[in-house]
């Protein structure tokens, strides 16, 4: 079986996507070029769509999977099965591009190894195309922008025009990590204003071309257990349910037996399809087709089948956060995000806080790096401590260890051109939730109240008085730190002064005011922290 790459093509609607992928294609799947009676009866692409093409590869490639520059003719041809060793196969993964379907494209991104962003070259850069160019920052190193359509530009000022939309293209690529991308145009139906020339640089091809000159297939290893993501699933009479997905980790043999969460059962693997040819066994990074005996293909219309008991159900994880930098809105405590998790997207309470040595600290607000570092404290250098969110769900979720997944804001108006996409990362551990649906994950929250220097006793000490109001309360206190907000002293709480709630303050290294009772009001901070329970 030649060896696979996973390309996405996305793009704003009605780019000419779907229009690409069938002039680059020789075998398409169940699911290819909007065979969904929805998505002819409406225009536009509702799911993802999966179809391929052979092209020769080079000598590298064969008898092994590994990242590696593909040597490949300068002209790709497309060709049928045949000799397999000296052949890479390409699966191209249609995604929608309306807004709303959104989270039909973030199922893609933990699939895809590169992109191709269509973009079409009479309107230039669209909503969804900063979209797409911000989930292929989440997916893959590798993009290679399209533009669709030239045909439409005016015959005498083609070649302007596009370098003109070109420029364009690169000055948008050089906010991203994409702006050394290359940019092809092309056309799929040339018009009859073109030239034979024209036609022929234009052509399709033009983009395999590219793609043979940067394409890189990623480490592939059919080591642990076995998980395939699967996006399509449908009933052949005497045969069985087939379930078709892309293989995410491990291996599949006919024979073995593979388990679906979703449903609670474990299946035989009865045979194993690849773009209809029969296989004996698939690894990760593979586009299959399972067999997996007779069921109602309803329930799994989306899903996972895995090695038994390799994934766990549970309402809740703990996982690392990196904020996608394009999200302008606040990310804080206790907001709903929608969060796609492999192929499903799902409803989560998001709780943020910091690891600092073994202790839990509550964050308010998930930071912005790029504009917020510099009100961090500069005690407690942000860069050293770990940002973990725990993340719980509305409902259960089947999560495979190490888990990637997406949060975003999808309530969010579809019409509005703001990033979506809030944060990412990995699951680090799951949490049982109990007979309450709430795991008991304890955090704290830091709390301060404020009070004022009354007199100053000596060097190191000061009388405070305004931040509580009895003896008992601040008994209660006793050794907490305490901040001096002119200069940033740090000291402790050393002992009560009378009944009504003062205390003095000890500061190791001194407080720096001045000893002859002339200053100005200076007030002290006491921070603690409440332990909540999430």
């Amino acid at each position: 079986m030649p060896t696979n790459i996973n390309i996405g093509v996305l793009g704003h609607v009605d780019a000419g996507k779907t229009a690409l992928v069938r002039a680059l294609s020789t075998q398409g799947s169940t699911a290819s070029f909007d065979k969904h009676p929805q998505s002819a009866e409406r225009g536009i692409t509702l799911d993802l769509g999966f179809s391929s093409c052979l092209i020769d590869a080079g000598p590298e490639l064969t008898g092994k999977c590994t990242k590696v520059r593909l040597r490949l003719p300068a002209t790709l041809t497309v060709s049928e099965p045949g000799v397999e060793s000296d052949k890479l196969q390409v699966t191209w993964v249609d995604c929608p591009g309306h807004a709303s379907l959104v989270r039909t494209v973030l199922a893609s991104v933990r699939i895809i190894d590169m992109a191709l962003v269509v973009v079409d070259a009479t309107k230039g850069f669209q909503t969804q195309t900063g979209e797409s160019l911000v989930l292929c920052e989440l997916a893959t190193s590798h993009v290679i922008i399209v533009l669709s359509k030239v045909d439409l530009l005016p015959q005498q000022e083609r070649m302007a025009a596009i370098e003109k939309i070109t420029a364009r293209v690169r000055k948008t690529l050089s906010k991203t990590k994409f702006a050394d991308a290359s940019i092809v145009p092309t056309t799929v139906k040339p018009s009859g204003e073109m030239s034979d020339a024209e036609k022929a640089l234009y052509a399709p091809d033009a983009v395999t071309k590219c793609i043979s000159k940067l394409a890189s297939v990623p480490v592939r290893s059919p080591d642990g257990p076995f998980l395939c993501l699967i996006d399509h699933c449908f009933l052949i009479k005497g045969q069985g349910t087939i379930a078709t997905g892309t293989v995410i980790g491990g291996s599949v043999r006919v024979g073995d037996m593979v388990e679906i969460p979703v449903l609670g059962v474990s299946k035989k693997v009865k045979s194993i399809q690849v773009f209809r040819r029969p296989v004996k066994h698939a690894q990760q990074g593979d586009r299959v087709g399972i067999c997996l005996g007779q069921m109602d293909s309803a329930d799994l219309e989306r899903g996972i089948v895995c090695t038994p008991s390799s994934v766990q159900t549970s309402h809740a994880f703990v996982c690392t956060v990196q904020r996608i930098r394009f999200f302008k809105r606040t990310c804080s405590s206790g907001t709903k995000f929608h969060v796609t998790l492999g192929n499903e997207t799902m409803l989560a309470t998001a709780v943020f806080f910091k690891d600092t040595e073994g202790s839990r600290i509550l964050v308010d607000n998930l930071p912005n790096w790029d504009t917020d570092v510099a009100a961090a404290d500069p005690d407690v250098p942000q860069q050293q401590d770990t940002t973990l969110a725990l993340l719980r769900f509305d409902k259960p979720i089947f999560c495979p260890p190490n888990a990637a997944y997406i949060a975003s804001r999808l309530d969010m108006d579809i019409h509005d051109s703001s990033c979506r996409m809030a944060f990412q990362g990995n699951v680090v551990a799951l949490h049982s939730d109990g007979a309450a649906n709430k795991p008991a994950f304890a955090i704290s929250i830091p709390r301060s109240r404020q009070g004022r220097v009354e007199r100053i006793l000596d060097a190191n000490t000061v009388l405070v008085e305004g931040a509580f109001n009895s003896k008992s309360a601040v008994l209660a206190f006793a050794d907490k730190p305490v901040v001096l907000l002119q200069g940033q002293i740090r000291g402790t709480i050393q002992s009560p002064f009378g009944l009504s709630g003062k205390f003095k303050a000890f500061f190791t290294g001194g407080h720096m005011l001045p000893l002859d009772g002339r200053h100005d009001p200076a007030m002290v901070e006491i921070r603690y922290a409440k332990v909540g329970m999430y």
